[in-house]
């Protein structure tokens, strides 16, 4: 360990900190304010080809990088988005929407920053105190990107949103955004279709049924309209929603008389479900029809495949990042007026899991 840590140390000692701007510009014959120019992109009305040629060559010779901090304070910005999303760690569906997020913004030269759900209180300093240029709204509900837009503190930051709505649409900040309530209801309609009359929903714990009202009370009225029975179970615990799916759908087996179809509020509890059903000796969707909520690539892997909700996530997030990012990355973010905003649709995904119920 000691033998690495001087490697290490070796190794980044030689790079940026070694050499400095004024030795760029020795190098070059030029002042270190001209090698400043040529390497933050802004001497080419100002500085001769020729001299910007050997800038560069010099800047290559010695390895030398900008500072990073230090144009950050001369441009005012951190090259950074930051995306909040609630318990990202968590679910497969945070997962990938943060990796979608950081391909795009990779594209773009920029970093991005984790910030936790339980970091709420935090984010409008991460406006005020401009430490980063972008910040993404990535939880329910998705309208609540506006109350950031009041940290707002530089002509060149901007708020997006990406996620469900709560009947409104956000007014102030760029979003593109989908409604869980229509998903749930495709759901339970796809059920009641198939000849289901007792249904169960799947929140997993009770912290799922309150950070997403809309989807029980969705679940609720459309199974109350379509005159069939609905029951919400949650599970003890949510630090792994694989077993929270398998604890709840054994609840579910429970239940007298026993509900011939599960709905559960994100793929990782529905495949959970699935194994605690395969378990219990219970075919599906024989004994048991499973829909699950997000279509993750996973969906199609189970055994059977997944029947479930497909969230517009993916193209929500191509459709409003880039659009924001190359604004940003020309200067002309404007006045949060000037927003790129969309609406998606979630739709139903049939694959195996779901069938007729079957007959006593």
């Amino acid at each position: 360990m000691i033998a690495y840590g001087k490697r290490f140390r070796k190794t980044f000692s030689s790079g940026n900190s070694v050499s400095s701007i004024r030795e760029v510009a020795r190098l070059a014959s030029v002042s270190p304010t001209t090698v400043s120019r040529v390497l933050n992109g802004k001497g080419s009305g100002h500085v001769a080809a020729a001299t910007r040629q050997r800038v560069v060559e010099a800047a290559e010779t010695l390895e030398y990088r900008p500072s990073a901090a230090a144009r950050a304070l001369v441009g005012g910005r951190t090259q950074t988005v930051g995306i909040h999303s609630c318990r990202v760690l968590y679910t497969s569906f945070f997962m990938h929407l943060v990796q979608l997020t950081q391909e795009i913004v990779q594209k773009y030269g920029l970093h991005l920053l984790l910030v936790p759900g339980s970091d709420e209180r935090d984010l409008p300093d991460l406006l005020r105190e401009r430490r980063v240029d972008a910040l993404i709204w990535a939880r329910y509900p998705v309208e609540r990107a506006d109350e950031l837009v009041e940290a707002i503190a530089a002509p060149h930051q901007v708020v997006i949103g990406i996620g469900s709505i709560d009947r409104r649409c956000p007014v102030r900040a760029s979003a593109a955004y989908w409604d869980h309530r229509d998903g749930i209801s495709l759901g339970v309609e796809h059920l009641a279709g198939l000849g289901h009359e007792r249904m169960a929903y799947l929140p997993g714990a009770e912290i799922g049924r309150k950070l997403w009202p809309d989807m029980v009370e969705a679940f609720e009225a459309a199974t109350a309209e379509l005159g069939v029975v609905g029951e919400v179970l949650t599970a003890k615990s949510e630090v792994d929603n694989f077993a929270a799916g398998m604890e709840v759908a054994s609840r579910a087996l429970e239940l007298q008389p026993t509900p011939t179809a599960l709905i559960t509020r994100n793929d990782d509890i529905a495949i959970g479900a699935l194994h605690g059903l395969a378990q219990a000796g219970v075919s599906v969707p024989g004994g048991m029809s499973v829909v699950g909520y997000n279509d993750l690539p996973i969906a199609t892997y189970c055994t059977p495949p997944l029947t479930t909700i497909h969230i517009p996530y993916a193209e929500a997030v191509t459709a409003v990042l880039p659009a924001v990012l190359e604004r940003l990355a020309e200067g002309s973010v404007g006045e949060q007026g000037e927003r790129i905003c969309s609406g998606f649709k979630t739709r139903l995904v049939v694959r195996g899991t779901t069938g007729p119920p079957s007959v006593a």
